[in-house]
């Protein structure tokens, strides 16, 4: 056994021999993984061998220690027979059979020495051919730009590269755009020799053993190895020219629908035009691994900046339309009369959005639609004019009967209610009011008293427009100080009796003092209706004949007592030609 172990450990080290003379002659991939394949294998025999070689030694020196038999003395005469059982016969002297004395084996320590040394000196080899091989070859499972480059050398991976690089065309192609640049119309190419290099030391042939597993990719290497300026600028100057007629993005924007009287966000649109850089990041990533058309990216049309469900667009549409959302009915007096609804179409006339939609609510200008209405609503002192209903006709202007709005307390109430989105009614606050409200010019009162200068006759006509009591009169003298001034006028008050009192005099005692019993007041000046017991009678021209008065309607004392009964504080004197 142990020469088996001896002849195996020659082999081993005459193969490694030779392949340590081989290993500088050129070997291809199969060279390499079968050279790999067979010392795998001659390895797994020396060990073998050392093994048994091992177990012979062992085997043959528990042998010769069990000998206890020494061999005679004397001349030692040689056998005449081949041994049996381990004794062969004597001849001379003290003939017989003798012990076979056995030759010791080799030492085993040596024997595998020299098995190791053959071992070591095979890897050896087996990796100086690696080593070599792939110090000019890339390692399998080796792509670049979709190509397996796997066991070809830097020479051939330069040649087809630069090849590649310099009929090159690349296509960037979209719904409505098409780009095209060449390598060979734009000066651009690929340094084959740069790039095979650069990918070749990216990796360490002395690690060859451990890098035959590993997959490795250098499509971004072709990239950087690519000139493409000349691609670049040729894709820059063909997006600029298409842009100049492509349709700009659009920001969602706020728009007031005045059908549906609600703010809404309108979606943002794209646009057709298009970001240079990421058609000619497109084309980059085409590049990595040659292909010759890639489709327009979506993220290379120019998006808007404002997009619908931006916060700042939302939250100002919802606090609009809480503005807009005011209904608020206005009505005068305690009846609660219709005067004008202020609701989203007036609302959306204040309400404006700005560059940093904020919403504005323009106070100004609610306060002059307030200040506006109130006008169109006030008819204190306004002309307006009426047909007795005897089918008379007068237009009357002045005096104190009517509508007087208190515009500033209606401007708050309809800022507030404004703000907070009310829906609801509003009675619009009054300094003075009429019996009703029909518009700008007619009349506003209900019951009222008639007094005629020129007939010199008063007429009192219930709201329904009936007479239910008239009488002559006589009026103040039409002297421009004393005269019954014209106008439509509110009775202040009644009162009975009563002391009239002139103007005081420079003594300072009243003009003149005069007991009524019947006193109903309609001018802040003093006039009113009165009895007039001393007049000698009524009608006529008596107001301009010495007995006019200081501008009070002077009534018979029956009459006085009748109207006393039907005229109240509030009810309308007309006063008039």
């Amino acid at each position: 056994m142990a020469s088996r172990g001896k002849h195996t450990a020659e082999a081993v080290a005459q193969q490694a021999a030779k392949v340590a003379e081989e290993t500088p002659a050129k070997i291809d991939e199969e060279t390499a993984a079968q050279t790999a394949e067979e010392t795998s294998a001659q390895a797994t025999e020396v060990l073998e061998g050392v093994e048994a070689a091992e177990e012979d030694a062992r085997a043959a020196q528990a042998a010769l220690d069990s000998l206890d038999v020494e061999p005679p003395a004397g001349p030692v005469v040689a056998p005449m027979s081949a041994p049996v059982n381990g004794q062969v016969p004597w001849t001379g002297q003290n003939a017989g059979w003798m012990p076979v004395q056995t030759k010791k084996r080799g030492n085993p320590v040596r024997v595998v020495a020299i098995v190791l040394t053959a071992l070591l000196v095979m890897v050896g080899a087996a990796y100086a051919a690696g080593w070599w091989y792939f110090s000019n070859h890339f390692y399998p499972n080796t792509t670049m730009a979709g190509m397996d480059i796997s066991y070809k050398t830097d020479e051939e991976v330069a040649q087809i590269t630069e090849s590649i690089g310099s009929g090159y065309t690349v296509t960037v192609r979209g719904d409505q755009a098409v780009f095209t640049a060449s390598a060979k119309d734009n000066s651009a190419g690929i340094d084959g020799q740069a790039l095979a290099a650069k990918a070749l030391n990216s990796t360490s042939a002395l690690d060859w053993p451990f890098e035959l597993t590993k997959s490795r990719d250098y499509s971004d290497l072709v990239i950087e190895s690519f000139n493409v300026g000349g691609l670049q600028s040729a894709l820059q100057q063909q997006v600029d020219a298409y842009n100049e007629t492509a349709s700009d993005p659009q920001n969602a924007y706020i728009k007031y629908d005045e059908a549906t009287r609600v703010y809404s966000v309108q979606p943002e649109q794209p646009g057709t035009k298009l970001r240079a850089d990421v058609v000619i990041d497109a084309a980059a990533r085409a590049l990595s691994t040659m292909q010759t058309e890639v489709a327009i990216p979506e993220e290379a049309y120019i998006q808007p900046e404002i997009l619908q469900t931006d916060e700042r667009l939302v939250n100002a549409v919802n606090e609009a339309n809480t503005f807009c959302q005011t209904k608020i009915d206005l009505v005068l007096g305690t009846t609660e009369i219709y005067a004008t609804t202020i609701d989203s179409n007036e609302v959306a006339q204040w309400v404006s959005i700005n560059d940093e939609y904020q919403v504005i609510f323009n106070e100004e200008a609610m306060a002059a639609w307030t200040a506006e209405l109130a006008q169109s609503l006030n008819t204190v002192g306004t002309e307006r004019t009426y047909t007795r209903p005897d089918g008379a006709v007068f237009t009357v202007a002045g005096g104190t009967y009517g509508w007087e709005i208190d515009n500033e307390s209606l401007i708050n109430q309809v800022r507030e209610g404004v703000k907070s989105g009310m829906q609801g009614k509003i009675q619009v606050p009054t300094f003075t009011e009429g019996a009703t409200w029909n518009g700008y010019g007619v009349p506003d009162w209900g019951a009222y008293a008639d007094v005629s200068l020129s007939e010199q006759h008063a007429r009192f006509y219930n709201a329904n427009g009936e007479l239910v009591w008239e009488s002559d009169c006589v009026t103040g003298i039409p002297d421009g100080k004393h005269d019954t001034p014209v106008g439509i006028w509110s009775v202040l008050y009644t009162e009975s009796p009563s002391e009239l009192r002139g103007e005081m005099t420079a003594s300072g005692t009243p003009e003149y003092i005069t007991r009524v019993q019947y006193w109903m007041q309609f001018t802040y000046s003093g006039c009113g209706f009165h009895d007039a017991t001393w007049q000698p009678g009524f009608g006529g021209s008596l107001y301009t004949d010495g007995y006019g008065s200081h501008g009070c309607v002077n009534l018979p004392y029956d009459k006085a007592e009748q109207l006393f009964g039907l005229l109240f504080a509030g009810n309308a004197v007309i006063v008039h030609w």
